[in-house]
């Protein structure tokens, strides 16, 4: 039971990201917010989404009417939970990144 619901969580995650990926990867550089030009946030959506697919080969040998399930709460819940979280996570991230980049700096 706890193995499900960790899996689902995960499964989750991965499905918002690689959601996220799909929404800006192929937009122009005026059509992407700033939070998504950077290399390094792009990278991680794209390892996200091979991890996605890897893990959605998984779950099909493991338990395919779990992923049926998770696939369709997660296309239900996507706009209202998981992106909003989601971003807001990479939001303060990559801010605390570049704060502790600038008192680096300041202090050299």
């Amino acid at each position: 039971m706890i193995t499900n619901i960790s899996l689902s969580l995960v499964f989750l995650l991965l499905l918002g990201l690689t959601i996220i990926h799909g929404r800006y990867a192929k937009a122009g550089i005026g059509e992407t917010p700033i939070l998504y030009q950077s290399v390094v946030v792009q990278f991680f959506l794209t390892v996200s989404l091979i991890a996605f697919l890897l893990f959605s080969a998984f779950f099909i040998f493991f338990n395919w009417k779990l992923l049926l399930i998770l696939i369709i709460v997660g296309l239900l819940t996507e706009s209202f939970i998981i992106i909003p979280i989601i971003e807001k996570t990479l939001y303060f991230l990559t801010n605390a990144v570049i704060a502790k980049a600038e008192k680096k700096k300041t202090e050299v």
